[in-house]
């Protein structure tokens, strides 16, 4: 596609879009039209899939906030976004309003191809792209979808913590499930988890203070992102106070230079 306009007749959702999601919102919204313009297939016109990952990267936004978006513009009829995982969590595209915003010439190419008028095109195109993301919702990927226990791994995640902590989690609570849950919806997988468990024990598993927070509502919950992304601490280290550590860290170089002159 060539070009395609930013909407100022539709001020109502735009404004809708920025109150729920801030500055975040516009940006999502925007930036998936712009990926969707870049792919577009004039036999297959305002479709596309792309990997969490590629999207997260080109609009720099966590996961969780570009699920939150596209949901709600699925739910505006928008942009209808389809979250599948075969392996590599992905996400299916459809913009209805894309052949509009296209220039003139696209548009005949539209209606050359297919045998229609681009505005039979355009009005039949939303519902028929509506009903297939519900009829797919009920047979393709359900780990995204329904989260069932057989799709995401409750128990290897809550054992693996246990494991790392001494504590004894059940993986069959309600209570600890959602937050693996939610988090997996968002595209994260075990290693993450994994690594998540790693980096807080590192932090908390000998401190007296923090040690209660090993526990799945404060790993997996709204900070998970930020738990997995924080730089690892010698786990030699852990627990330690602001002081025991300058004295342990000084001690470690001493014994790192020691072997040295050896």
């Amino acid at each position: 596609m060539k070009w395609f306009k930013h909407q100022t007749e539709n001020n109502s959702f735009i404004f809708k879009l920025v109150e729920l999601f801030g500055g975040d919102g516009y940006l999502i919204y925007y930036r998936t039209r712009e990926m969707i313009a870049e792919e577009f297939d004039i036999k297959n016109p305002g479709k596309a899939q792309f990997s969490v990952k590629k999207m997260t990267n080109f609009i720099q936004v966590s996961a969780g906030k570009l699920r939150k978006v596209l949901n709600f513009l699925t739910k505006s009829e928008q942009i209808f976004a389809e979250f599948i995982d075969n392996g590599v969590p992905s996400i299916n595209l459809y913009d209805p309003e894309l052949q509009e915003l296209t220039d003139e010439y696209t548009t005949k190419k539209i209606g050359t191809v297919s045998g229609q008028t681009p505005d039979n095109v355009r009005k039949k195109s939303p519902q028929i792209r509506l009903d297939k993301i519900r009829t797919d919702k009920n047979r393709t990927d359900k780990s995204t979808i329904s989260g069932k226990p057989d799709d995401i791994p409750y128990g290897e995640i809550i054992s693996y913590l246990n494991k790392k902590t001494g504590k004894h989690y059940q993986p069959d609570k309600e209570t600890n499930r959602k937050w693996i849950r939610a988090r997996w919806r968002e595209g994260f997988r075990i290693d993450d988890f994994r690594r998540v468990i790693d980096n807080k024990c590192s932090d908390w598993l000998n401190d007296v203070v923090n040690d209660k927070f090993l526990r799945p509502e404060t790993l997996f919950g709204n900070k998970f992102e930020g738990y997995l992304n924080q730089k690892r601490i010698d786990p030699r280290l852990a627990g330690l106070g602001p002081a025991g550590k300058q004295t342990a860290i000084a001690g470690l170089e001493w014994l790192e230079r020691s072997k040295d002159e050896e």
